[in-house]
């Protein structure tokens, strides 16, 4: 599922980029609308467990981007 996300991203900044005409910051905006717009459940759980664990939205939505990536830190 994470591969899928990973995938998804780059097809549209390379979309933005190549196709648009986009400079490289509006691609990755691009991409990152991309995921906003494609969460996983799994990026869902990743940012609920770690938002309930600390309490603090900043490290949900980190825990949340790792899950996109397949994990890791």
């Amino acid at each position: 599922m994470s591969s899928d996300i990973v995938k998804g991203m780059a097809d549209e900044y390379t979309r933005a980029l190549w196709v648009e005409g986009n400079l490289p910051g509006d691609a990755m905006r691009a991409a990152l609308l991309w995921l906003a717009d494609n969460v996983s459940k799994e990026m869902g759980v990743a940012y609920l467990n770690e938002s309930n664990r600390t309490g603090l939205i900043r490290n949900g939505i980190a825990a949340a981007i790792r899950a996109a990536a397949g994990g890791g830190e």
